[in-house]
């Protein structure tokens, strides 16, 4: 899906290409790929936390959600895929369903068998809190975002992964990441796919956007970004939401990061969160003259 960007984005020259359209990484229910990814075990401790995201009816399309929070009350995903009703097919834009609002229910499908192929598990999940979303506008990316109460918390057993906390919000990543993601084969059946050592791009003027060279195929909107840190932990620093594939073939990743993204978590499940100190800033800020980055939610009450 093209979207036109109005607001100018100041990348490496190489990835100016980017700047003129970008793909939401949506897909109809039946057609993800897996191009550069890897199937792994879905029991592993963060592949656990990912699923499906649809629509409670009719579902026409499909993306990712994991889950976050000490308790495994609540799932996060993009506010495309949380309100996104299907895709117009003479644009390639997602259709948003009338009155996106806060107490929207879709249904979660999660606990993946992989013999069969199928999820074991389906719950509903409530919209507690989106973001400012827009997606003809760069900085609209940042919004992209929504979180939601599952109807029955999971229990410490799926507790979401540690929260990036980076004590200044320009800097971006610099060790390995990993990506970790739902998708569905040519049998129709899911799987949990996973790329790792894949590394985010130095600089972006994005304030609030991560661009990285992981693989971004269509149907991984909503995807858990981790990163590796000196102390070997895996931390979420993203969460993937546009996707771009270049002249040579190679496919990067638009993602919301750390700086942004974990605060919109703690904005609603405070105490909730996986608490950490703050990691040792090793990794370079992004350069002074970026984007300002402020808070992808517009004023509301949220409903906990």
């Amino acid at each position: 899906m093209e979207n036109k960007m109005t607001t100018a984005v100041l990348i490496p020259s190489r990835l100016l290409a980017l700047a003129t359209g970008l793909v939401l990484l949506v897909s109809s229910p039946v057609l993800a790929q897996s191009t550069g990814r890897k199937v792994v075990d879905p029991k592993g401790p963060f592949t656990k936390l990912v699923g499906e995201l649809t629509q409670a009816k009719d579902a026409k399309m499909a993306g990712n959600a994991f889950v976050v929070g000490a308790q495994g009350c609540h799932i996060v995903t993009n506010f495309h895929i949380a309100f996104g009703k299907e895709i117009d097919p003479e644009t390639g834009k997602t259709i948003i369903i009338d009155g996106a609002d806060i107490g929207h229910k879709v249904k979660f499908a999660f606990d993946l068998d992989s013999k069969t192929g199928k999820f074991k598990k389906n719950m509903k999940a409530t919209v507690v809190e989106f973001g400012d979303y827009d997606s003809d506008t760069t900085t609209g990316l940042v919004g992209d975002l929504a979180l939601l109460r599952l109807e029955s918390c999971l229990g410490k057993e799926f507790a979401g992964p540690e929260l990036d906390r980076p004590t200044n919000p320009k800097i971006l990543p610099t060790g390995k990441l990993m990506t970790v993601s739902t998708s569905r084969n040519a049998k129709n059946q899911n799987e949990i796919l996973v790329e790792e050592g894949c590394l985010a791009e130095k600089r972006t003027h994005i304030g609030g956007i991560m661009v990285s060279r992981c693989h971004a195929e269509p149907g991984m909107s909503g995807s858990m970004i981790l990163e590796q840190g000196e102390d070997q932990k895996w931390r979420l620093v993203g969460i993937t939401t546009t996707g771009r594939k270049l002249s040579d073939g190679s496919r990067v990743s638009f993602a919301i990061h750390s700086g942004v993204l974990t605060k919109f978590i703690d904005s609603v499940i405070g105490a909730e969160s996986i608490a950490i100190s703050p990691v040792a800033d090793e990794r370079k800020p992004q350069s002074e003259d970026q984007t300002a980055m402020t808070s992808p939610v517009r004023a509301r009450t949220v409903v906990r």
